[in-house]
């Protein structure tokens, strides 16, 4: 039952207000920060903004899921929630893939880093601004040759949908040692 006290995790907050906003934007250096949300509050922001939650349930142990639990609360600590975004190192999607790797003892790295995919930072990007033609060529324009290597899945997972993807493949040890699905 609903209790009212189920929270979400938010590494993606900042604030468009700050004078400094625009500067910062432009240099490549945004200031993030990890924040704690209602759940039901959550899901009336997603709700009247006509956005999709997926749920997405992982196998951990309970030791696992106190570890990400433990993790989550040190990285709320005002001293630890603040970080310089980078949108393909260091994001909303890669802080929480992050977590739960942590709380796996690498086993989400390994499982993906080998794995090269056809996709690149650049191909990600442009494939995300769909629709808007002229972010897209300033994508394609701005971004180095860097931004062209074949990502791993790994990697790939600065983007959510990427990371909800991965996760649904990834076999982690079970309970006896059997592979088990993530």
């Amino acid at each position: 039952a609903h209790r009212g006290t189920d929270r979400t995790y938010n590494w993606g907050v900042f604030d468009a207000s700050d004078p400094r906003f625009i500067v910062r934007f432009v240099r490549g250096r945004m200031r993030y920060w990890m924040d704690e949300v209602d759940l039901d509050r959550l899901l009336e922001f997603y709700r009247t903004s006509d956005r999709t939650i997926t749920v997405q349930r992982l196998a951990l142990s309970p030791a696992q899921r106190m570890a990400i639990r433990d993790f989550v609360q040190w990285n709320l600590r005002e001293e630890n929630k603040y970080y310089w975004y980078d949108y393909f190192r260091d994001n909303c999607s890669t802080r929480l893939r992050d977590a739960v790797d942590r709380a796996l003892d690498g086993a989400l790295r390994r499982a993906t880093s080998g794995q090269v995919t056809p996709n690149t930072y650049r191909s990600e990007s442009i494939r995300l601004m769909e629709g808007m033609p002229l972010t897209q060529a300033g994508i394609a324009l701005g971004l180095g040759p860097l931004a062209d290597r074949e990502l791993s899945a790994w990697d790939e997972m600065f983007v959510p949908m990427r990371m909800r993807d991965r996760l649904r493949e990834v076999r982690v040890a079970g309970p006896d040692g059997a592979p088990i699905p993530l």
